[in-house]
């Protein structure tokens, strides 16, 4: 799991967790049921950032069919 804590936050990374330290702007970020996460637009270019373009494809895929992001939003998100 990807966490977000900034770079002013002391997490450890931990096996299941991969802590990024980067600031992230703030039209990248909702609250969904009282926890700010980043909008899947965001958290696919994260994970194919992270993981490669072959993963990325794979994320991105599931969250198209899922209905949480569009072709045009990724493309407009990644130019």
């Amino acid at each position: 799991m990807l966490v977000h804590a900034g770079p002013r936050r002391h997490l450890r990374d931990r096996p299941w967790i991969c802590v990024d330290r980067s600031t992230i702007p703030a039209d990248d970020v909702v609250k969904v049921r009282g926890v700010w996460v980043t909008r899947p637009v965001r958290a696919v270019f994260d994970e194919a950032c992270r993981r490669g373009a072959e993963e990325g494809v794979v994320v991105g895929d599931a969250a198209w069919r899922a209905g949480k992001v569009t072709g045009p939003d990724v493309e407009a998100y990644v130019v």
